[in-house]
Formats: C-alpha cells, structure tokens, sequence
C-alpha cells in the first residue's frame, strides 16, 4: 500500500486550525496584560487573513467562533465608551477577506434595509437630541457594528451551497465553548478551587435574588445572562435539527443541545428559560403538523437532552445546587407573586417609566442611551453604581428612536420569519433543508422571546445568528 501526503490539504487545514485555535487562545489569556491580549488577536487575524482569503469554512469559523468568545471575554480595548471586543476586530479583516475572495463583489441581505433603517433611525434622532448627542454615539456606534456583523455573515452563509449549514455548525461549536467555559467558572466556584474567585472575578459570584442564591458572571467577564439568551436559540435550532436522523451531524446536533441546555442552567434567567420554551413549543407544533411519530421523536430527543444534562451536572461538585436554583426559577414562572416582586416586578416598573416618557416623543423618541440618567434619577434615586438597563430591546428601541426605528426592527424579525416560513412549506425545497428553516424559525422566536427580557440583544452573536437566519430565508434550495 503507498502512502502518500496531499501537502497543500495539510498546510491549509493547519493554516486555518490555528486561526480558530487562536481565538481560543485568546479566551485562555484572560489575565493577560492588555498588550498580551492585544498582539495574541493580531497575531490571530494576521493568521486567519492568510487563509480567509480563500477558504470560506475558515473565515467563517473565525467569525462565529470569535463572536461566541466575544460573549464571555473580556474587551479587547474599550474606545468612546464602546467595548471592542474580538468579534469587532476580527469584522473589517473579514470584509477585506471576503471582498478580495469575491472580486469586490458583495451579496447583502434584502431583510438588511429594514436593519439600516432602524439604525439611522436612532442615530438620527440621537444626534438631534443635545442631551444624547455625545452619551448616545457609543451605542450608535455599536449598532452599527451589528449590522455589519449581521451583512458579514449572512455573505458567508451565502458564498457557498453548503454556506448555511456550515455556518450553523460553527454556531454549535460556539455553543459548547461559551457553555464550557461559563460552567469551568461555576463548577470550579462552587467546587473551592482557589485561584477562581479571586483571579476571574472583582466583585463575589453568588447573590441572592428573590430570596435564592444566584450564581453570575461579573465584571471581568460579560454577564451570564447574556449568554444565556443566546442559548435559548441555539437549544431550540439544535433540537430541531437533532430530528433529522438522515443528517450527517445529526449527533453534534444532540451534543450542542446538552451543550446550549447547560448555559441555560447556569444563568438562572427566567427570560431566557421563557424565551427557550416559546422556541421548543414551535418545534412541537411544525412536529405535530408533520405527524405523530414524529413529534414522539421530538420528545424522545427533548427527553435526552435533559436527562443527560441533568444528570450530568449532578454529579459535578455544586452541580446539584446549580439545578435546584435552575430549577426553582423555571417554577417562579408560574407563581403570580413573582410579577408582585422581586425582579420581575422591578423590570415592569422599569418599562412603565420609560414608556411615560414618552409622552409627546412616539414617534421619534429621546435618543439613544436617553433612558439610563431617567432610570438612574426616577427609579433608582441616584443610589447605585451600576448603569440602569432595561432588558428589553423594544422597549429601549422605542425610547431611544420612536415608533419609526422598533417598526423598522420588527419588520427585519418579521422578513426574516416569513422567508423561513415560506421555504419550511415550498414544495419544491428538500426535506433536510424545510427541517433547517423549520429549526432556525424556532430559534428565531426563541431570540424574539428572550430579547424581551434580557439584555442580550446588542451582542455580535446575536446578530451573526440572525444573518445565518436571513441566509436560509433567502435559499430556494
């Protein structure tokens, strides 16, 4: 038998495996010194340009990877107020990369004008505003950063027939990185591993919150809650896509479920367990329209995902008290006196305010960031150091650029809703690629959900989910 070596394959896989392995590398450097932190990224795009240049699989690994990492790492460098984190200083290596690959040629989503517009929207009536002109650019700024990360990946998705599920792979594999990484700190929290508390966290891991201890992610890292409404997402598209037994991957489809159940569990968040079961009840129902066996299927998967992450973490050190917590917040759903008080109730007040300041500006709001001095002033009483937020992407949208910018934001969900719809029911489409639209459909509804009640909606992860989304919209294969 003669062995023999395909060269150019070895050095392009290694070339392109050290991108990715880079930006892992980064997230392990996270007690770096910021120079560190600094060149390890640039020495990560100086890699991934060489091979994104011509292998889609790998810029697009280097884009959603690095978006998933941006989620639980800390800022690269912060400039006018705004983060930049790796998914930011990785986008214009891959535009330039994507550009020379395609010959200046660039496919932008159609949902994207309703993007656009939503964001000059709020730029617009932000800069008109004397009392926003300044505080509200930072998040103007990143906004815009969104959409072009929303235009980035929906190109990549698009650039190749294989585009979108190679893209959701790579959205998989993110998944279980930022599940990893956030369980490490938990586990290791809860298990009295030394170097944990004092080394990753400024301020202490655990508080309690309506009466129960709640575990998170603070300061040196983004908050827990963050990823967890991207979970919600990602465990209805990967328990969906798990139905497709014909499919190749069909296994990583189960394992990045267990994965994105897991995040869910470690932040504790009643929206984006809520957010989660809004998408898990649209995979039910496209399953029971299909047929009865297979919606038992679907049950048996759900069944399997739970179980394994149930028991799983069980028999890891503070597992049992992470699912006790998880646990209890899921039943706080169903108890009235949760909307009485606590932060359900606070969240509630929080909106009321913002929506009666409103009164007169509907149509074209206050401004981005307008709403954190009146929340830190009227509700808060000027007695906190943490910024106000409201966790709600509309009702921020609408304060900061009126009816006119959250129109324009729901038209973008709602095109692309309607895009995947239409391709989950076009007789002509094949059954594997209906599944998938039928998978990312529920994810999407799962986002909307949670984007409601957590703050997770101005992360470049976010909107790289929605350009896959508009992506497989726009498929007619």
């Amino acid at each position: 038998m003669r062995l023999t070596l395909d060269t150019r394959r070895t050095v392009d896989r290694a070339i392109g495996g050290a991108a990715v392995g880079l930006v892992v590398l980064f997230l392990l450097l996270q007690l770096a010194p910021a120079p560190v932190l600094l060149a390890v990224a640039l020495l990560a795009v100086l890699i991934l340009a060489l091979r994104a240049v011509t292998s889609p699989r790998w810029l697009r690994a280097g884009v959603l990877v690095g978006a998933g990492v941006s989620v639980i790492a800390v800022p690269l460098v912060t400039v006018g107020g705004v983060n930049l984190r790796l998914s930011q200083a990785l986008l214009p290596l891959a535009f330039l990369a994507l550009l020379l690959r395609t010959r200046g040629w660039l496919e932008a989503p159609r949902a994207g004008i309703w993007a656009l517009l939503a964001l000059l929207m709020v730029a617009l009536f932000t800069l008109i505003n004397p009392a926003t002109r300044v505080s509200g650019l930072s998040q103007v700024s990143l906004f815009a950063l969104n959409v072009l990360q929303f235009v980035l990946v929906y190109a990549l998705a698009r650039e190749t027939e294989d585009g979108v599920d190679d893209c959701i792979r790579w959205l998989g594999w993110a998944a279980v990185l930022m599940a990893g990484w956030i369980g490490f700190l938990l586990l290791a929290d809860r298990a009295g591993v030394p170097f944990v508390a004092p080394y990753f966290y400024a301020e202490g891991l655990a508080r309690l919150v309506d009466g129960q201890i709640v575990f998170q992610v603070v300061r040196r890292f983004s908050h827990a809650m963050i990823a967890a409404g991207l979970f919600a997402g990602l465990l209805a598209l990967f328990v969906a896509l798990a139905l497709d037994r014909t499919a190749i991957r069909w296994r990583f489809s189960v394992g990045a479920a267990v994965a994105s159940f897991l995040g869910l569990m470690f932040a504790f968040g009643r929206g984006p367990i809520l957010g989660a079961l809004a998408g898990l009840l649209v995979v039910v129902a496209f399953s029971l329209r299909r047929s009865l066996a297979f919606t038992l299927r679907l049950l048996a998967i759900a069944a399997v995902v739970a179980v394994v992450g149930l028991v799983g973490l069980s028999r890891l050190p503070g597992g049992e008290e992470i699912i006790g917590v998880f646990l209890g917040r899921t039943m706080q759903l169903l108890d009235p006196a949760t909307y009485e008080s606590g932060t359900a109730a606070e969240r509630l007040r929080l909106w009321s305010i913002l929506l009666d300041d409103l009164e007169g500006n509907w149509l074209v709001g206050k401004g981005a960031l307008a709403y954190r001095p009146l929340l830190f002033e009227r509700y808060y009483g000027g007695q906190t150091d943490n910024p106000p937020a409201s966790e709600n992407i509309l009702v921020e949208l609408l304060h900061s650029g009126g009816l006119i910018a959250l129109g324009a934001y729901l038209m973008l969900h709602l095109s692309i809703a309607g895009g995947l719809l239409r391709r989950s029911r076009a007789p002509g489409v094949a059954r594997a690629a209906q599944l998938q639209s039928q998978a990312l459909l529920s994810a999407l509804v799962a986002l909307g959900v949670a984007s409601m009640l957590s703050p997770f909606a101005w992360n470049a992860m976010y909107w790289s989910m929605l350009g896959v989304m508009a992506a497989a919209a726009a498929n007619d294969r």
